[in-house]
């Protein structure tokens, strides 16, 4: 009888130390998450933000048909939907440092009245119509927004998403960096309509597909599709 009193015992004390380490562990797991997403927000030149801004604009964070740096253009596009006049101060900075560019002073202006947009999340089926389109680009080494067949934006997008009110898409080429893409397209340098731009920061826009790929003539080039 002792015996197994005392087999019970080690048993119970066993039970509840096995429960301690998992839940040490999960703690460390979260705490490890945590150190690696500031030390990447230092990267990426995002301090000022909390973690809790990150969060909330991360949509795409683990979506596994994304890579990490299309994962981080939604993140960085959602940073200057939430809180533009921060992101002038954090992200944008390196990039805005001639202030008599027009574009450069525009976006200075559009920023600063940009807070709390609705975040963009990411969408299979806009990501399907952005991959088409950017391989497409890549292997004939057009751009722009027709497709090498004719097909239109819509005509394009329409084949995998058809159930919206509202489109829009952004084509860049020369960069496989998330930041530098998004900046290349709010300052827009060049386009008169800025029309890049005023599709990241539309406020109707709730839903967005990416996709980063080679190109022949440009090294890369990188879709956004857009839709509410």
């Amino acid at each position: 009888m002792k015996s197994i009193l005392y087999y019970l015992i080690l048993f119970l004390s066993l039970s509840v130390f096995l429960q301690s380490y998992r839940r040490s562990d999960r703690n460390r797991t979260r705490d490890t998450a945590t150190i690696e997403t500031e030390e990447e927000n230092r990267k990426l030149g995002s301090d000022g933000w909390s973690i809790e801004e990150i969060k909330c604009a991360n949509t795409a964070n683990n979506v596994g048909y994304l890579s990490a740096e299309e994962q981080k253009v939604i993140l960085i596009c959602n940073l200057a939907r939430l809180d533009g006049e921060k992101f002038i101060k954090t992200y944008a900075k390196p990039y805005l440092g001639d202030s008599s560019n027009e574009y450069i002073e525009s976006l200075y202006s559009d920023l600063k009245k940009v807070k709390k947009l609705q975040m963009m999340v990411p969408d299979n089926k806009l990501y399907e119509a952005a991959a088409y389109h950017a391989k497409d680009m890549g292997a004939t080494g057009k751009i722009g927004h027709t497709s090498s067949d004719g097909s239109s934006m819509q005509m394009r997008i329409n084949r995998w998403y058809s159930n919206y009110k509202y489109i829009g898409e952004c084509c860049d080429y020369g960069y496989d960096k998330a930041l530098d893409i998004v900046m290349h397209l709010l300052v827009d340098e060049g386009v008169e309509s800025l029309g890049h731009r005023k599709n990241i920061l539309d406020p109707q826009f709730g839903k967005i597909g990416v996709s980063i790929q080679p190109h022949i003539v440009y090294r890369y080039n990188c879709v956004q599709d857009f839709a509410n």
